[in-house]
């Protein structure tokens, strides 16, 4: 049954447009006055929709106040015009002008929110996040957007090292770029002792000398200073970010504990110790 609406009298008139590029140009050339900066990360994962024939109409379109300016959809009209295809969406039109401080307001969906809605209750947004890591790397996976299809895409790909790195155990500091490199490692070292390691960075407890690489890993995450000096010495095209030198490091404990190796000090590996299934 339908919840029963009472219809008010308003001057907003909303309905389906086809909006081509050359009007989405020109919109934003005149009608765009007051508006926020461009993100063009949001504006190429749109056009990534439009492209690959993904677009798809909700009530959320674009939107001019009673003065003729654009209040909501630039970033949608900039991806149709850098998509030079032409797409269909609602526009509303005679919006009051004080609407636009309230438009985008909400709590934005991650995407893990929004697959959590289409029903794929079992993809966690952490499960997404070290999915990203061990598709794109450390450093690209916090830069790309990508769509809900891509995101089960890659997390079916990786479910057996996703799935048994976010089991091995939870605890402050067991982040997604470590869960990626425990990913990794499961499709080549014993699983028994990946597990331990990874109880032992958490616990923070080490039967003896020879699991000492955990301990050394959860101390360089726990303070951020020994990242930062380590980070200082490292100079010219050998910089890294420190996410990706905690990956680095991450994949040298692992290996030096899976070894038994008594460690003093971790330093970043300068190539990937654990490659994935058909690399």
């Amino acid at each position: 049954m339908k919840p029963e609406v009472k219809e008010l009298q308003n001057p907003m008139q909303t309905r389906l447009v086809f909006i081509t590029p050359s009007y989405a140009k020109a919109v934003l050339e005149k009608n765009n006055v007051d508006n926020r900066r461009l993100n063009m990360v949001r504006v190429d994962a749109l056009v990534q929709l439009i492209l690959n024939n993904q677009w798809q109409v909700t009530h959320q379109g674009i939107a001019f106040d009673c003065n003729g300016n654009l209040v909501d959809g630039q970033h949608r009209l900039a991806a149709i015009v850098k998509a030079n295809t032409p797409v269909r969406m609602l526009a509303s039109y005679n919006l009051e002008e004080r609407t636009k401080l309230i438009i985008d307001g909400g709590m934005p969906r991650t995407l893990g929110n929004r697959l959590t809605l289409a029903g794929y209750t079992e993809i966690s947004s952490r499960a997404i996040a070290v999915a990203r890591i061990l598709e794109y790397g450390v450093v690209a996976a916090s830069q790309c957007a990508i769509t809900p299809e891509e995101a089960i895409k890659i997390v079916t790909k990786y479910c057996d090292g996703i799935n048994f790195a976010l089991s091995c155990g939870n605890g402050k500091g067991y982040t997604a770029v470590i869960q990626a490199v425990v990913a990794r490692a499961y499709y080549s070292v014993s699983h028994n002792k990946l597990h331990r390691f990874v109880e032992v960075y958490v616990s923070e407890v080490p039967t003896d000398k020879t699991e000492s690489a955990a301990l050394k890993l959860k101390r360089a995450v726990s303070d951020k200073q020994i990242i930062i000096n380590a980070l200082h010495n490292i100079s010219g095209s050998e910089r890294v970010s420190a996410k990706e030198y905690l990956y680095q490091i991450t994949e040298n404990a692992i290996s030096r504990f899976i070894k038994g190796e008594s460690v003093v000090a971790l330093k970043a590996v300068s190539h990937e110790l654990y490659p994935l299934p058909n690399q």
